[in-house]
């Protein structure tokens, strides 16, 4: 359906008589053709002020519009190198991969210098997190319009190209694609830490701050913390898995939408397993409970020696309501 957006939109506008649009108009421009156009935020900005001036239509009904079409503003973020995670060995068997952009933003809104390592692909020192950034703080560091609800994420893309390590000891282990598997990927969560900015200012990925996975004190040292990883799946943050014993690179792609209302323990959930999902990833509350400012992350796993999970590509696209 978003593939067709403009089109949709554009026969909309049509339906309300609104005949006089502008020949370089974006909705004019991209309703034939390239079916992978996506709108940008002043595509999104000037459709609405269409909706608003042919029928004087309220906003939130033109605000319905747009999700019914899915017309909403997207970031992505890209891992393109070849990543082992090795399972046997607690110091490699859960790898940091790849973050999103902070949800309503169009960019890291991070301070980057010469010194500085790269906002999607490094792992801050684990911190508690004290208070939250609102998206006032937000706002004041950007010159475009941030989602005026509360919670304004639409869906999250993940897409993958993995494998295992190709082979299994036992025959039966290979017998069932997704099952048998020991190698996977998670979804992690991180907010920026209010104390760690100040009001105004360009935000640091050490402000950022893991919810999920979370993190425990260390015993060794009372200020430090590491990060707790379960030792098997986890249905509610696990995206998607490896079929097993597969030589060939595999390429899934995973879609949550806030609209999902599979729950984890219903009959539909099962076929979430049987596509190598967690069962309890198709009931939409992640999307739906995400906020301004939220950074998604994805984790590769391996567990047990002799398991491997190579990584040759990850990406993490985000969609959301202005």
């Amino acid at each position: 359906m978003a593939a067709n957006v403009p089109s949709i939109v554009w026969s909309a506008l049509r339906a309300l008589s609104l005949t006089e649009v502008p020949r370089d108009s974006p909705v004019r421009r991209h309703s034939e053709g390239d079916k992978s156009y996506q709108p940008s935020i002043v595509d999104v900005a000037v459709v609405k002020a269409m909706l608003y001036r042919a029928k004087k239509l309220p906003a939130d009904l033109i605000d319905t519009i747009l999700d019914m079409a899915e017309y909403w503003i997207h970031t992505s973020t890209h891992l393109d190198e070849r990543i082992s995670v090795m399972g046997g060995s607690e110091a490699r068997e859960n790898k940091f991969l790849l973050r999103s952009y902070p949800l309503g933003l169009l960019n890291s809104g991070a301070r980057q210098n010469a010194n500085d390592q790269p906002y999607t692909t490094t792992l801050p020192t684990p911190r508690p997190l004290g208070e939250t950034l609102d998206a006032s703080f937000f706002a004041k560091s950007v010159k475009y319009p941030l989602p005026r609800l509360a919670h304004p994420a639409r869906k999250i893309v993940f897409k993958f190209r993995s494998q295992d390590q190709g082979y299994v000891s036992s025959p039966e282990e290979g017998d069932h694609p997704y099952s048998g598997s020991w190698t996977w990927f998670d979804v992690g969560l991180e907010r920026f830490d209010a104390d760690a900015a100040v009001d105004g200012s360009a935000l640091s990925v050490n402000s950022l701050r893991p919810v999920q996975p979370p993190i425990r004190q260390t015993s060794s040292d009372p200020v430090g913390y590491n990060y707790t990883h379960e030792l098997l799946h986890s249905p509610e943050w696990e995206i998607q898995r490896n079929q097993t014993a597969l030589r060939q690179w595999q390429d899934h792609v995973v879609t949550w939408s806030y609209l999902d209302d599979i729950p984890a323990d219903s009959e539909r959930s099962k076929a979430l397993e049987a596509q190598g999902r967690g069962r309890g990833t198709g009931d939409g509350k992640f999307v739906r409970q995400l906020q301004v400012g939220d950074v998604i992350t994805v984790w590769g796993k391996a567990r047990f020696p002799g398991w491997s999970n190579r990584i040759e590509s990850v990406q993490i696209d985000v969609y959301w309501a202005v």
